[in-house]
């Protein structure tokens, strides 16, 4: 995947286009050469590894750019799960079939997302970007009165943005609720929503993948999604494989789509963006998607739920307690 789409990206700068390229180091270091970067530097591009792996004990190195952010020409971006690997275009099947969602918005929010990007590369780099308002390029103004607004986390000014309109949109829930998450890993406060909002007759569901990609954080998933069933919320494992959108739709009218997971590293310590809007049309599609998914998962009860042994609950015991780290 990411060989075709250089392959654009050289064909694109010898064209006068500005190219720039940012990768979290840990994220890619199992896939890419450690100085990968320079390679592509000798091409001409502008790229910077995100918090570069150091062999020092340092609280940060656990700040990872999670972020999925394409812009271009400020017309143009693009945001949601997928990274760039071939897992994401099923040509590898690592973990069975891959599902993953995203988002293309144009007009002025595109804005947001560059300002986004710009803001990862400034602090990555430690450069000043002289004139920023040249990226700015108008886009007309369109007439659909829809509301899309960009936003992005950041572990370190203690405003946890994706998780407070996580509970927002939960809280206010009437009649639906829809998640897919390839992570369950909750802190107390979502978990109580979800659970409240069951119990207080709204229908939640929550698709999670039957295949794991990381055993051990799968094993604290599945605590978490058994204490959800046995509160009435409807868990549904994806069953080709495994899911990877991360998106929230309540009551068919609102909804969040981006990069952050329902776990406790995307929601505190990572930086994220997500898209919060009301466009009808969108949600519609994306309501399709949800409802084609379920139609091949299957749902999780306390009478299908596997007992397991002793052992296996302790481990799972423990791993809860370590979560935040996961």
């Amino acid at each position: 995947m990411w060989h075709e789409i250089l392959e654009v990206l050289i064909d694109k700068q010898k064209e006068g286009v500005e190219v720039r390229i940012m990768y979290d180091d840990l994220g890619s270091a199992t896939k890419l050469p450690y100085f990968y970067h320079k390679t592509l530097r000798k091409q001409g591009f502008k790229v910077v590894r995100f918090n570069p792996l150091k062999l020092h004990v340092n609280y940060s190195m656990n700040f990872r750019d999670h972020r999925k952010i394409v812009v271009i020409d400020n017309r143009v971006a693009f945001t949601g799960g997928m990274n760039i690997g071939d897992e994401y275009t099923n040509k590898k099947k690592v973990f069975g079939h891959w599902n993953d969602a995203g988002i293309k918005i144009e007009g002025e929010a595109v804005w947001s997302m560059t300002m986004l990007f710009l803001e990862n590369w400034t602090y990555a780099t430690k450069e000043k970007l002289a004139d920023v308002d040249k990226y700015n390029l108008k886009y007309p103004k369109t007439k659909n009165e829809a509301v899309y607004i960009p936003f992005g986390d950041i572990p370190v000014d203690n405003n946890l943005t994706a998780k407070n309109i996580y509970l927002h949109l939960i809280n206010d829930a009437v009649s639906t609720i829809y998640i897919t998450a390839p992570y369950l890993i909750l802190d107390n406060e979502i978990s109580t929503a979800l659970k409240l909002a069951s119990q207080s007759g709204v229908n939640v569901n929550i698709i999670v993948p039957s295949i794991p990609d990381k055993k051990l954080v799968f094993m604290v998933s599945k605590a978490y999604a058994e204490e959800l069933v046995h509160s009435g919320v409807k868990v549904y494992q994806y069953t080709p494989g495994f899911i990877h959108s991360k998106m929230i739709i309540t009551d068919k009218k609102v909804a969040m789509i981006g990069s952050s997971n329902l776990d406790f590293r995307s929601l505190y310590m990572h930086l994220e963006n997500n898209v919060w809007f009301d466009d009808q049309k969108t949600i519609q599609e994306m309501v399709n998607y949800f409802e084609y998914t379920l139609k091949e998962s299957a749902l999780l009860t306390p009478e299908n739920i596997k007992r397991r042994n002793i052992i296996y609950r302790f481990i799972q015991a423990i791993l809860k307690s370590l979560s935040p780290l996961l």
